[in-house]
C-alpha cells in the first residue's frame, strides 16, 4: 500500500476525520477539539494500554486528547484502537466503559468486552475497504518499550570498616587501586549496585 502521509499523527488525524462518519451515521457527535497522537498513555506502565482518551479537563488547552500506542504497527489495528478511543470521546471520558460507552461502541461496530472492544466484522470490512485506501500505509514501525538497553556499568560499593564511610566506584577505577576514607583507612568492597 502506498504511503500517503509523512507522519503518524497526520495519518491518525486523517483516520479520525474519516471514521467520524461512522459516528455521525450512528447518531453520535464528536467534540470539535479532538486531538490524536501516537504515544504511550500517560501513567500507563510498560506500554500495555493500546490507547487512551484523556478528558479535556486534564488538558491545559481544553482538548480531548487520544493516544494510540506506538507498540502498534498494523494499520487496521491502529484504526480499531482509534475508533475505540473516539467512542470514549463521543460519550465523554467520564463515562468510562459503562453503559453509554458500550451502546456507542456497539452502534459504530465495536465488539467484545467494553474494556477491550475492537472492530467487529462489519466495521473491520468498512475500515479496510473505505478508510485504509484513503489513508495509505501507516507510517510507523512498532516500538518495544521493554527493549531498552540495560545499564552496563556496575557500581561497586566500598565501605570504611572503621567509620562506615561509603562510596561507589567502577571496576576500572579499582584497577588503579583502592581508595582510602577521610579517616585514612583502606575502603573494602561490600557489593554491587546497578548504575543509575
Amino acid at each position: 500500500m502506498e504511503q500517503l502521509h509523512d507522519t503518524r499523527e497526520g495519518w491518525l488525524s486523517h483516520g479520525m476525520v474519516l471514521a467520524a462518519r461512522r459516528f455521525r451515521d450512528a447518531g453520535y457527535s464528536l467534540p470539535d477539539n479532538l486531538k490524536v497522537a501516537c504515544g504511550f498513555a500517560p501513567g500507563a506502565r510498560g506500554g500495555k494500554a493500546l490507547g487512551v482518551c484523556i478528558s479535556p479537563k486534564a488538558s491545559a488547552d481544553g482538548r480531548t486528547e487520544m493516544f494510540i500506542s506506538p507498540t502498534i504497527s498494523e494499520a487496521i489495528t491502529a484504526l480499531g484502537v482509534l475508533v475505540h478511543e473516539m467512542a470514549h470521546a463521543a460519550v465523554g471520558v467520564e463515562a468510562g466503559h459503562g453503559p453509554a460507552f458500550k451502546a456507542c461502541a456497539t452502534k459504530v461496530g465495536l465488539e467484545g468486552k467494553a474494556t477491550s472492544a475492537m472492530p467487529g466484522t462489519s466495521l473491520n470490512a468498512w475500515l479496510a475497504s473505505e478508510v485504509l485506501p484513503m489513508l495509505g500505509s501507516y507510517p510507523h514501525a512498532a516500538v518495544d518499550p521493554n527493549a531498552r538497553k540495560k545499564q552496563g556499568t556496575r557500581m561497586i560499593k566500598l565501605v570504611c570498616p572503621e567509620t562506615g564511610y561509603t562510596v561507589r566506584t567502577t571496576k576500572k577505577w579499582l584497577e588503579q587501586g583502592y581508595p582510602t576514607s577521610p579517616a585514612g583507612c583502606e575502603m573494602v568492597p561490600v557489593g554491587e549496585d546497578e548504575g543509575e
